[in-house]
């Protein structure tokens, strides 16, 4: 689940006389832990060094005054899934290799599936009053249809345990699996599309398995290089993944409230499957909670003032609302709607749950994120990051610092099942007073990060998590081997990660809000202390580095180059690209720049080099294969359109508490006459037999989608467990059901 990886971008410029300035502005996934950033030049190798980001930019310039070749590496103020590289001096007719090293966690689905993500867009983002703009701001656009440069891509897959599919929704790929099949190389079997970010999915034979990694510190000798005095690079470094259930009965009583991205970027596939997803959602509910929809743009509007029980005069306003849904609304404030939810009070012994449903393409997230953060001892944030190009930085941080869930829904993804799959989390209730207890052998400290394990014979250890689950005390013990899980890799990507995870922790304990500048100014200090002792980025800080190596300066007026970005959008008119995180594979690319910028031709600018870090850990990768196929895509386009739109309709004709009215509508669904069903009941209610034909329904031809139906199903069968079926039972009058419906069944 660890990526671990090195990027390059080669850059060479072709002019008689004049260097240039070469700007790149491009997005990486918000949790991405850069730690290194090296140029190699003419021969020359030049490695950049993390200062505080004021003192970065004052190295930077000076170097360039002086007529040093100078590069820098920093994170956009605002978002901290957008990165910009400056590459300034570069001498004419001369070839520089970029190399910046990074690692992060791969994202889990639910079923198991590990999901690695290259983000290749950045659509433009929205700046509202009064806040500054993102570094894409200033980069030219291009649209996915226009890019000046290839694109090819190769992975590595390694891990620990046997890999049973290795697949792409969007790519076309080339998978060659080991005979052990713990690993697997992958490489792109077409060319590339700048259309939507490019994502890959690995299955194991096992998932949900314990995995424990023990990564050592740094030698000594290179901790002494390296000056390093203090930071997790001087400890040893523990992970222990592991995968609790807790059972639970207990219903919670919950206030659902589902905010709704209506800007124009929402336009077209993206705003019609919110829609899909909302009626979904509201049909999904259980009787006894309180729930509200707010769309917003420029502006927002609420349905209900605030948040009304779920009855059936409620649903009814809810699903004619639903119908009238457009992306009609402007720009992306999503500021404004998330202050109106939180102005109202959570209703007494109810738990609020928000459902941000966006294309998440805002400047002003670091405020959003404060404002959500505050209010967390009230209220849980799922994001929904819908499309290729959707802020990381937004959809993370609301459900991080809320105890929420995020989710990504590319254009291949079904966002109706993700969603519900977040609905059933939310109505589980929490687990509060979390607390680690460890068991670890004698003369190891009992902290998070050990800061030594001795080397003994016996290295059994465990791991107790406790809490509180509806005033319930709940534990679970997790025991795991030391002496199996030790590995050497002077990278030391945990290390990098163990913090990342404190400079994001301590980011987002500064409230932009707070007039406090004294503690905010603090908490920066240990950012920047963080960032600089173990080497990785942070929003204050950025690599730079010099060539002074060169025996003399740069000669010429430099020239400004900015590599244009890639947007989604047909028509742009500013923009920013992308280069990407990686697991435990390797990348290459390559691109040939093809186009002239400002009068200078660049004939291959940039280029991208991934290469692989070797690791020994157990990292998770993702990749395709060509032979998967969608099990709807067997059916043709009109079976399918048909199948689905049946889905939708029978979901709209479910009533409030579960059951379903014999019309000719739900007749049609279930291709059958009013006459015929009818005639095949076996008992005298009516209402009962028309709601066990629709569970039945669903069962046998929507069998592949039951995630998305299986709250709407178990409303169904409360109901049918209520009524009176004269002998029969719900079984009986399913099984019947089923008989009737086969029999013409397509």
């Amino acid at each position: 689940m660890v990526q671990d990886a090195l990027k390059a971008m080669q850059m060479k410029y072709n002019n008689e006389s004049n260097p240039v300035e070469a700007m790149f502005v491009f997005p990486m996934h918000d949790q991405s832990c850069v730690y290194k950033f090296e140029a190699e030049i003419e021969g020359r190798c030049i490695v950049a060094e993390i200062q505080d980001k004021t003192q970065a930019k004052e190295t930077y310039a000076d170097a360039i005054a002086s007529g040093h070749t100078a590069m820098m590496m920093s994170e956009d103020d605002q978002s901290g899934d957008i990165f910009e590289v400056k590459l300034g001096n570069l001498p004419a007719n001369t070839e520089a290799k970029l190399t910046l090293g990074y690692v992060r966690e791969l994202t889990v689905e639910s079923d198991g599936t590990v999901v690695f993500t290259l983000p290749t867009l950045l659509n433009p983002r929205y700046t509202p009053a009064g806040s500054p703009p993102t570094l894409d701001s200033q980069v030219p656009y291009v649209s996915s249809t226009s890019v000046p440069y290839a694109f090819t891509f190769t992975a590595k897959i390694e891990g620990n345990f046997i890999i049973e599919q290795v697949y792409s929704k969007t790519e076309k790929l080339k998978v060659e699996k080991s005979e052990d099949g713990k690993t697997a190389m992958v490489e792109l079997d077409e060319s590339y599309k700048f259309d939507h970010d490019l994502s890959l999915e690995v299955k194991y034979q096992s998932n949900n398995e314990p995995q424990i990694i023990l990564e050592k510190k740094l030698p000594d000798g290179v901790i002494q290089f390296l000056k390093i005095l203090v930071g997790l690079l001087k400890e040893d470094v523990l992970m222990l993944n592991y995968f609790p259930e807790f059972k639970d009965e207990t219903k919670v009583k919950g206030e659902y409230v589902f905010i709704i991205d209506r800007s124009g970027s929402m336009q077209g596939h993206n705003i019609e499957q919110a829609k899909e997803t909302l009626l979904l959602l509201i049909k999904s509910l259980p009787q006894d909670c309180m729930f509200n929809i707010i769309g917003f743009g420029n502006n927002y509007e609420s349905l209900f003032e605030k948040s009304k029980l779920y009855n059936e005069d409620s649903l009814n306003k809810a699903k004619k609302h639903q119908k009238s849904i457009q992306a009609n609304m402007g720009g992306t404030e999503i500021l404004q709607p998330l202050q109106y939810v939180y102005s109202v009070d959570v209703q007494p012994t109810y738990s609020r749950q928000v459902f941000l449903l966006t294309d998440g393409e805002v400047s002003n997230t670091d405020v959003v994120i404060a404002l959500v953060k505050r209010n967390a001892h009230t209220t849980r944030v799922f994001s929904f990051g819908i499309g290729s190009g959707a802020s990381t930085s937004l959809v993370e941080g609301v459900a991080r610092v809320s105890g929420g869930r995020a989710t990504y829904v590319r254009e291949s993804d079904r966002l109706q099942s993700k969603v519900i799959s977040a609905l059933k989390c939310s109505m589980e209730p929490s687990i509060i007073d979390i607390e680690l207890e460890w068991n670890l052998p004698k003369g190891v400290t009992a902290t998070n990060i050990p800061s030594k394990v001795p080397m003994e014979s016996k290295t059994e250890s465990s791991l107790k998590l406790k809490g509180k689950m509806e005033s319930k005390h709940i534990e679970h013990t997790q025991t795991f081997d030391l002496s199996s899980a030790a590995i050497k890799d002077n990278l030391v990507p945990l290390h990098r990660l163990a913090a990342k995870s404190q400079i994001k922790d301590l980011e987002y304990d500064i409230d932009v809000h707070n007039f406090d500048y004294e503690a905010n100014e603090e908490k920066k200090r240990e950012i920047i202390l963080v960032s600089t002792a173990a080497s990785v980025m942070s929003k204050y800080t950025a690599f730079v580095g010099i060539d002074k190596e060169r025996g003399e300066p740069v000669q010429g007026k430099i020239q400004t180059v900015y590599i244009p970005n890639i947007s989604s959008y047909d028509n742009v008119t500013y923009m920013s690209c992308g280069l990407a995180d990686f697991d435990s594979f390797s990348y290459s690319s390559s691109a040939k720049y093809k186009r002239s910028l400002g009068g200078f031709s660049l004939p291959k600018f940039p280029s991208f080099n991934f290469g692989f870090l070797k690791s020994k850990k157990n990292c998770y990768a993702a990749a395709g294969s060509s032979s998967v196929e969608d099990e709807s895509s067997q059916m043709t386009s009109a079976d399918k359109k048909s199948s689905e739109d049946n889905l939708i309709d029978l979901i709209d004709l479910q009533s409030f508490d579960g059951s379903w009215t014999l019309t000719k509508n739900i007749a049609s669904v279930f291709d059958k006459t009013i006459k015929e069903i009818q005639k095949a009941n076996p008992i005298k209610n009516e209402l009962v037999w028309t709601t066990a034909l629709a569970v039945t329904w669903l069962q046998l031809e929507q069998s592949s989608k039951r995630d998305e139906w299986e709250l709407i199903e178990r409303k169904a069968l409360d109901w049918l467990s209520q009524q009176n079926l004269e002998g029969k039972s719900t079984d009986e009058m399913l099984g019947l059901a089923s008989a009737f419906l086969s029999g013409s069944t397509h």
